[in-house]
C-alpha cells in the first residue's frame, strides 16, 4: 500500500469487544510518533452487544475530523464478521484491505432462531471478493487458550 494522506482505519465489531480501547491504543501510539489523529466513534442501540465503530484518520500534514466518508476507508479491523461486512458494504472501495475475526457474536435474532448466521466460508469469500486483501483469523482461540477470551484485542 502506498503512503496514503490521511489514511482512514475503522476498528468495527460490537458493544464489548474492546473496540473503542483499540481505537485510542492506535491513535494514542501513533501521536507519539508524531502523525496528526482524529478518532471518533459510533454506537448502535445498546451499549454491550450493540454495533461499535471507530473511525481513526491518520495523517502527517493536518487534522482531519474524525469521521471518514462513505466508500473512503483504507483499512478495515473487524472483531465481529457480520460487523466487518456491514462496515465494508458502506466504507469499502476496491482497494481496502480487511483484517477480521472470524468468530462470531450472535444477535439476540439468530440466538432464537429468527435470523440466521451466514456461514464462515461465505464471510471470509464476501469479505475477500470485495477488497483488494483480507485476512479472516480467530483471533479468540489463543487468549481461550491462556484462559480469558476478554484478551483476543
Amino acid at each position: 500500500m502506498t503512503e496514503k494522506d490521511p489514511l482512514n482505519v475503522i476498528v468495527t465489531g460490537v458493544g464489548g469487544q474492546g473496540n473503542v480501547l483499540i481505537s485510542q491504543l492506535i491513535g494514542k501510539a501513533l501521536v507519539k510518533e508524531g502523525h496528526l489523529v482524529s478518532i471518533g466513534e459510533t454506537y448502535g442501540a445498546s451499549q454491550r452487544g450493540g454495533a461499535v465503530m471507530s473511525h481513526i484518520r491518520i495523517s502527517r500534514q493536518e487534522q482531519y475530523g474524525p469521521l471518514i466518508p462513505q466508500g473512503r476507508a483504507d483499512v478495515i479491523l473487524g472483531l465481529e464478521p457480520v460487523e466487518t461486512m456491514r462496515v465494508l458494504a458502506h466504507y469499502g472501495h476496491p482497494g481496502v484491505i480487511v483484517i477480521a475475526n472470524s468468530r462470531p457474536v450472535y444477535t439476540m435474532a439468530v440466538t432464537t432462531g429468527a435470523a440466521e448466521y451466514p456461514a464462515p466460508e461465505e464471510v471470509a469469500r464476501l469479505l475477500g471478493e470485495h477488497s483488494s486483501a483480507a485476512w479472516v483469523n480467530d483471533a479468540t482461540d489463543i487468549p481461550l487458550e491462556m484462559g480469558a477470551s476478554i484478551l483476543t484485542n
